[in-house]
């Protein structure tokens, strides 16, 4: 197990940095951090908000071969799509108003979505993907691309988020208005009552 941060003193602080308390818990950790050379060369995605016109265009300029051979191995446009649907799922696990139930909710959502973009995509029907519906016409062996990648996805998602999805939520936490209170620990009864009434 390794743990990479950026140098920060909270993050490596020799008493009450987050690597400190980390190796406390798992004595055997490995970590990481900026002054590793190997890992120079990665643009940090916080320095992404300082970049001025021109360094974007210099950091641009030296990843050029990499990015066009990123383009070649997979189709902008279906990303562009694919990306749009994850953008909105991240937008809705925002805010302060989010929860365990909500965050559920959107993840269990998005993995049902997946199945239904995997299946719509199948059968040349591209209304979910806009972007992609609007190019030429799009041979099968890119659309079966597409099909596993949204398969692989929705595969990776049930594995990153398995706790969450099997979250066993009580019926009562769900719908207060229909719960039987006469089940719930005496302490509860009267406060779930005005709950169910309120």
């Amino acid at each position: 197990m390794a743990c990479a941060t950026n140098g920060a003193a909270s993050m490596v602080g020799r008493y009450r940095g987050f690597e400190t308390h980390l190796k406390s818990v798992i004595p055997g950790v490995m970590t990481l951090c900026e002054e590793n050379d190997e890992f120079e060369r990665f643009l940090l995605h916080t320095e992404v908000r300082w970049l001025s016109k021109g360094k974007c265009l210099r950091r641009f300029h030296e990843l050029f071969d990499t990015v066009v051979k990123f383009l070649e191995s997979i189709d902008p446009t279906y990303l562009t799509d694919a990306f749009d649907k994850l953008n909105e799922v991240n937008v809705k696990l925002q805010g302060d108003k989010i929860n365990f139930l909500k965050a559920k909710g959107v993840i269990c959502s998005f993995i049902s979505k997946l199945d239904l973009l995997a299946s719509n995509m199948s059968l040349q029907e591209l209304y979910q993907f806009p972007s992609l519906g609007n190019e030429r016409q799009l041979e099968a062996e890119y659309l079966n691309v597409f099909c596993c990648h949204l398969k692989q996805l929705k595969e990776d998602m049930e594995t990153r988020f398995y706790d969450l999805i099997n979250l066993e939520v009580p019926t009562w936490v769900l719908n207060p208005f229909t719960a039987d209170f006469a089940q719930p620990h005496p302490k509860l009864q009267e406060p779930l009552t005005d709950l169910k009434y309120d």
